[in-house]
């Protein structure tokens, strides 16, 4: 069969279309363009923003229309946290933030029965940690390994617990897991490594406490601060990328 994937989202989601696409290659499949005709198609979703969620549904309808044969599958977090929204959607198999290879399996039964197949498990449920192969395709330049899945945090402004559940992790004896916070072990741990790219992304979400405290995120601007001092400490010119969130529920002038 030739698959075509559409991949809206973050890291997390590039990662697991990476592997479904390395796994359909193991078993003798090919990939198409999405824009193109192919057997099936694979809508990854993402629910962090409302125009997320919209592109999801006009990519269903869009290849529906390019290809009414086909089989199209959905994935991901719009998927987990909103699947009664997609059930409408002449969608073939549907399924969460979890189980990529019987979703797989499920698409290539679909194509050959055309039976409807949906499992979408309540995300509060423990789960595994599901391993896929690592690494990208040829057109890539990075190649992707995800070492954690799910998060535990609950800031109020995510719905990524939600969608994506608890913690769990790839077995030590698989991969090396990175360490949640910079500090100097971190720091000097790091800097001895000469082929290590010096960029790192820490979040910061506000520059003001009373809103950090209402973000429930478990640091302060001054722990913040600290990091970065020590990141400049050891890494001499290196670059740090950020986020921020801009007009967070009952954010002052001040506090902006």
């Amino acid at each position: 069969m030739k698959y075509a994937f559409y991949t809206l989202g973050f890291k997390v989601n590039q990662y697991e279309t990476q592997a479904m696409q390395q796994l359909l290659l193991q078993r003798g499949d090919t990939l198409g363009d999405f824009d193109g005709i192919c057997d099936c198609y694979v809508i990854n979703t993402c629910t962090v923003t409302a125009m997320s969620d919209k592109k999801s549904r006009n990519a269903i309808r869009r290849v529906r229309r390019r290809n009414p044969e086909a089989v199209i599958g959905v994935c991901g977090c719009y998927a987990q946290t909103a699947p009664e929204e997609l059930r409408g959607m002449d969608v073939d198999v549907l399924i969460g933030t979890d189980g990529r290879v019987e979703f797989l399996d499920r698409l290539a039964q679909a194509a050959r029965d055309r039976q409807h197949w949906e499992h979408v498990e309540d995300a509060g449920l423990p789960r595994r940690f599901e391993q896929l192969p690592a690494g990208g395709l040829a057109e890539r330049t990075r190649a992707l390994l995800k070492v954690e899945d799910g998060c535990n945090n609950f800031c109020t402004y995510c719905i990524i617990p939600y969608a994506r559940g608890r913690v769990r992790s790839l077995p030590l004896e698989s991969a090396v897991l990175e360490p949640r916070t910079i500090d100097e072990e971190f720091c000097r741990a790091l800097s001895g490594f000469r082929n290590l790219c010096p960029q790192f992304h820490l979040s910061l979400q506000s520059g003001s406490d009373p809103v950090l405290r209402r973000m429930n995120r478990k640091y302060d601007t001054a722990r913040y601060y600290e990091s970065v001092r020590l990141l400049n400490e050891y890494f001499p010119g290196c670059a740090v990328t950020t986020d921020l969130i801009v007009g967070f529920p009952g954010e002052s002038e001040a506090s902006f």
